[in-house]
């Protein structure tokens, strides 16, 4: 095993929206100062010069931006948002994930093989840390393979008919682990195997799509999952999530630190301490006001904690 240098290594993807990078960036640096770090934001792009330029200009020398995928071709362009369309790709449980994701995944990779510190952040781009809490991440992945921010209940394997709360996956909207819970899976060669899909870049992991999940239940390692407010009672209507299945990670939406209280917003806590606000759709979803809107509410979280001016 290399001996990594002690710090973290921060990953975000960043894809048609960097005012949102900018925002979580300054939170790293805020909540972060104190740890060795590198932070990289990897570009998935439609236009390759223009993107990767303006995310250049927007952040300091101290962030390392590599080139992403080239998304363009399933990208669709309307006035307030980007989606993606395209032949969607099967995962290991040979259930589908959507060419987002898809694409998501293989930028994650290329971040983390970038970096060589001892722990590994992914982070999505659409979110901000809330709060100082590398202390006790860092503490936990001794006991724990990885720290999530969220639990899916039933979407790895969605033909399950009973639709236990095993048979889902952790999400990696906030994702925490040492480096070598990486390099074990790497060893394992699941992707010469055949078991897992891989990008043409062929890494053996892929956050987005539940590999680390079923990685950490075949191998009997445990995981966390951090209390939050995703699976509010609307939703768990929707889905048809019965309440026990959820109750031991669920808090209510009214706890939410940011005066934001759309269906796709997360937040989750670390103990009773919120650490990390997702504001879910990172693209033109909404449209500019909506990204606007987040810009301002998450300056003004700063300002009222007195961490930002």
């Amino acid at each position: 095993m290399n001996n990594y240098r002690d710090g973290i290594d921060f990953v975000l993807v960043s894809y048609t929206t960097p005012e949102y990078v900018k925002q979580c960036i300054k939170s790293i640096n805020l909540f972060f100062d104190n740890i060795p770090k590198n932070i990289y934001v990897v570009c998935n792009y439609t236009d390759k010069e223009k993107e990767l330029d303006t995310l250049t200009t927007m952040l300091n020398d101290d962030v390392i931006v590599l080139e992403g995928i080239d998304q363009n071709k399933t990208t669709v362009i309307t006035e307030n948002s980007f989606t993606q369309s395209g032949t969607k790709i099967g995962k290991l449980d040979g259930n589908v994930t959507g060419m987002g994701s898809y694409y998501g995944a293989w930028a994650i990779n290329i971040g983390i093989k970038a970096g060589n510190r001892k722990y590994v952040c992914h982070v999505h781009q659409d979110s901000i840390f809330l709060n100082e809490c590398a202390d006790e991440l860092m503490k936990l992945t001794e006991k724990y393979c990885f720290i999530s921010n969220r639990w899916d209940p039933g979407t790895l394997f969605k033909e399950a008919s009973d639709r236990k709360t095993e048979l889902g996956m952790a999400r990696p909207m906030m994702l925490f682990t040492r480096r070598e819970f990486y390099d074990d899976i790497e060893s394992e060669n699941y992707v010469e195997n055949g078991i897992w899909y891989s990008s043409p870049i062929n890494v053996d992991w892929r956050d987005e799509c539940g590999n680390l999940t079923w990685y950490a239940q075949q191998k009997g390692k445990e995981f966390l999952i951090l209390p939050n407010t995703y699976w509010f009672e609307d939703k768990r209507k929707r889905y048809n999530i019965h309440y026990d299945e959820i109750k031991y990670w669920h808090r209510s939406r009214d706890e939410h630190v940011l005066p934001l209280n759309e269906a796709e917003n997360e937040q989750c806590w670390l103990e009773n301490k919120p650490i990390h606000f997702h504001h879910g759709r990172g693209g033109y979803r909404g449209g500019k006001d909506r990204i606007q809107k987040w810009i301002d509410v998450t300056n003004e979280y700063f300002i009222n904690i007195g961490e930002y001016e």
